[in-house]
């Protein structure tokens, strides 16, 4: 019986892998398999990319903001949290500005994970990765989540 596993965990294997390359060659980001979860990761780092998580009640009006400054960069959504993927923080500045701290929004700390779908998987992303696109701007992001939050009355 341990052959029909094996060949399911090598089929898992070989599409992780193939992702894998899908994205590398696609972006540059360096991205990771999971093994024991079986699943694509990227880390944060001062280098490539950051990430901040926001529920999606304010995170969908956020992509609008964004698509409509020609900024959207890679946005992937699940039910309750987007995670949005922005170029380096400047000068690994964690925080955010006190006027968000209350506000449904989280910045994934440095060497922080960030678990990506498939390229395949349309329906996980907002907005894909494009090769042609540079990441927008953490600062960007930040400020049109802080003109999000202020229109709400948060």
């Amino acid at each position: 019986m341990a052959t029909p596993d094996i060949a399911v965990h090598q089929t898992d294997a070989d599409r992780l892998a193939a992702e894998l390359s899908v994205f590398v060659e696609r972006t540059g980001w360096p991205v990771s398999i999971d093994t024991r979860h079986q699943r694509l990761i990227v880390r944060t780092d001062d280098a490539v990319l950051d990430a901040l998580r926001v529920r999606a009640e304010l995170a969908e009006p956020i992509a609008h903001e964004m698509s409509m400054t020609m900024l959207s960069g890679p946005v992937i959504r699940d039910m309750s949290w987007w995670t949005f993927l922005t170029a380096p923080r400047p000068h690994g500045h964690v925080e955010l500005p006190a006027d968000l701290h209350h506000a449904p929004i989280r910045a994934v700390p440095r060497g922080g994970e960030v678990v990506l779908p498939p390229m395949s998987a349309t329906e996980q992303w907002q907005t894909e990765p494009r090769p042609d696109r540079p990441l927008p701007p953490w600062s960007v992001v930040v400020g049109l989540a802080r003109s999000v939050v202020h229109r709400r009355g948060g």
